[in-house]
């Protein structure tokens, strides 16, 4: 059987990690990475849930996920959690997904995805289905002369309609 091995983390470049194993201690030096910070993370799902009066359970039924995953996620022990599982958490906890993901140290494009991307990231729509409206946009785009912008509109930004 596995035993339980606890990392323990100082502040600081260098960080001591203690194991702990059966009461036997061993310290070891290593490199904290800069990267995302899962402590940060979960304390930041934490404080937004005990905030709405929501409990571990009742966001994993929301959520579709396991409660012991959620309770391990707030603990700090999942530093970058998938995107599609960060989302779920925001929806149910009314944040802004982004927030998340920058806390998980995902990279958010600047740009937006081609046409049968967004679509099937927007809408569970079959792969063929896809298609036949990036054809049909292609379509259009020639008929009508439309132009990809070099920058897409912010939203403060006032689109112009023909």
């Amino acid at each position: 059987m596995l035993e339980p091995v606890r990392l323990v983390f100082t502040n600081g470049d260098a960080s001591a990690i203690m194991r702990i194993s059966n009461g036997v201690h061993s310290a070891m030096t290593a490199i904290r990475p800069s990267g995302p910070d899962g402590v940060k993370l979960g304390e930041y799902i934490q404080a937004q849930r005990e905030t709405l009066g929501i409990s571990q359970r009742r966001l994993a039924a929301r959520t579709g996920i396991h409660h012991s995953y959620l309770a391990r996620m707030e603990a700090g022990d999942y530093a970058q959690p998938a995107p599609a599982v960060l989302h779920r958490i925001a929806e149910a906890l009314d944040l802004e997904p982004e927030d998340l993901f920058a806390l998980a140290g995902h990279i958010i494009p600047h740009e937006l995805p081609s046409f049968a991307p967004y679509l099937r990231a927007k809408y569970e729509i079959p792969d063929r289905a896809a298609e036949e409206l990036a054809d049909y946009f292609r379509y259009m785009t020639e008929r009508y002369g439309i132009q990809e912008r070099a920058e897409p509109l912010d939203d403060t930004e006032e689109g112009t309609s023909h």
